[in-house]
């Protein structure tokens, strides 16, 4: 057996989608990997909630770009924040 590493990316508020190498993912978003894998990472400028509201990226809580790079390590989970203004 292999131990992974985890990532989870949330988001502020609940439930905005991100991209992880390429695929969309609804936060609370979980990815196990290898440690040392780079992952990357993409939080949407902004996400319609409805004809009237959406969602504008605000940024991420320790200050990276929209669209990042991300390597795993470690066993215990890492965890990424998307900040978002509606």
């Amino acid at each position: 057996y292999e131990l992974l590493s985890q990532l989870t990316i949330k988001s502020n508020p609940y439930g905005a989608p991100v991209t992880v190498d390429g695929a969309s993912c609804d936060t609370p978003c979980t990815s196990d990997r290898r440690e040392g894998t780079a992952v990357s990472i993409a939080a949407p400028a902004s996400h319609m909630l409805s004809e009237a509201h959406r969602f504008q990226f605000a940024g991420w809580a320790d200050g990276a770009d929209r669209e990042r790079a991300f390597t795993l390590s470690g066993v215990e989970t890492q965890t990424l924040t998307a900040n978002f203004s509606t």
